[in-house]
């Protein structure tokens, strides 16, 4: 109880209960969210190594998501945007898909959400039409929600880009 990061937590805690209805039923003002992707933290757990000959790497690589990103790239824009003192909030695939993302979002960040499923794809798109933006990295949308990796991203009309080759 005497080691200075327990007497932070301590006051931290105490000053939360003492300003609690001040700091109760808030609502968020930002208009940044944050995607986060259970799906592909699911799938990063079942991904296998591939083997450590280059033509097996390139086989798994061409046919599944060998390489998952996600979740570093989400902690990694998380921590650019709490650093940044730029308002954003943590969304994640369920809310787009029953409909429930917040109207006050505008731009939304897929970081590194390399498996997409057709309907999530739908609702990104939706949202895109609707005047929302999208910031997505690398391989976003390229691999099914299975893992299997499609002839061109899902996403390839809104991004306005396709696959040319290997990437």
């Amino acid at each position: 109880a005497d080691v200075p990061g327990t007497q932070t937590i301590y006051r931290f805690n105490r000053l939360i209960h003492e300003q609690r209805e001040a700091l109760t039923n808030g609502e968020s003002l930002a208009e940044a969210a944050i995607l986060e992707s259970p799906l592909n933290v699911q799938l990063a757990g079942a991904i296998q190594a591939p083997s450590g000959d280059d033509v097996h790497k390139r086989e798994a690589a061409a046919r599944q998501l060998a390489v998952p990103r996600h979740l570093d790239e989400f902690h990694g824009l998380y921590a650019a945007f709490c650093r940044s003192g730029y308002p954003c909030d943590v969304v994640d695939e369920n809310l787009l898909l029953n409909d429930e993302l917040p109207g006050r979002i505008k731009l939304l960040v897929l970081p590194g959400i390399g498996a997409v499923s057709d309907r999530l794809a739908e609702k990104l798109r939706q949202f895109v039409s609707e005047g929302g933006r999208l910031l997505a990295t690398f391989d976003t949308s390229l691999f099914d929600e299975q893992g299997a990796r499609r002839k061109d991203f899902a996403l390839a009309d809104v991004f306005g880009v396709r696959v040319q080759g290997d990437l």
